[in-house]
This record gives C-alpha cells, sequence and structure tokens, in this order.
C-alpha cells in the first residue's frame, strides 16, 4: 500500500471522533530517524512530513489542544529532536489558530 494511501486510510478510522473534541498528542518515539533525542525509541516509525500530514488532517473546529511528548534533547547533540519536536508544536498551534478562524468566521456569518 503507498503511504498516501495509508494515511487517508488512517484518517477515515472511526476511532478519530471528528466531530467531537479531541485533544492532539503526538510521541516524538514514533519519530526516531528524524528525532534520535527519545528514551524509547520505536522502530519502524513515521517520518516528519507523514507526521504533518495526519496532524493537518485533524483540521477542523472541535479541537481544544496537544502536545509533544518524550521529546529528550539531551540524548540528541544535533539538535534535530528540539527542531522536529518544536516543528510538530507549531503545526498544533496553527491547527488551534484555523480553529479560532473558522469559529470567527461562523460567529461573523450570523445575521
Amino acid at each position: 500500500m503507498p503511504r498516501d494511501a495509508g494515511i487517508a486510510r488512517f484518517m477515515r478510522l472511526p476511532h478519530i471522533p471528528l466531530d467531537q473534541a479531541k485533544e492532539v498528542e503526538i510521541g516524538i518515539t514514533a519519530i526516531p530517524v528524524f528525532a534520535p533525542g527519545t528514551g524509547t525509541p520505536e522502530i519502524g516509525g513515521l517520518n516528519t512530513h507523514d507526521t504533518q500530514k495526519m496532524l493537518r488532517g485533524l483540521r477542523g473546529p472541535n479541537l481544544i489542544g496537544g502536545d509533544v511528548v518524550e521529546v529528550s534533547p539531551h540524548f540528541d547533540p544535533s539538535g534535530n529532536t528540539a527542531l522536529v519536536g518544536a516543528t510538530l508544536m507549531r503545526e498544533i498551534h496553527c491547527l488551534l489558530a484555523g480553529q479560532v478562524n473558522l469559529t470567527n468566521n461562523a460567529n461573523n456569518s450570523k445575521p
């Protein structure tokens, strides 16, 4: 199965309640090749591009928060783990900012 098809299939799974309030948590352990600074790296994890695509697929009015966990930059002298963690947190912030825009647009369109 091509990678994009796998991501699309993941986003359609019923365990993601897109119509209910949700909080997203990304474990940096799932991205060990690009973010080795973690105490428990998972073999065969995701890459950063796929992780960003999955996060962006959660766009909608019901996101209430998010975090990036298991980031241990002291295990990664290159600094990549801190960069990946910060970038993924930025993605979450963009989702939250988009939610505010969706809410504001909905409120402004009411008579």
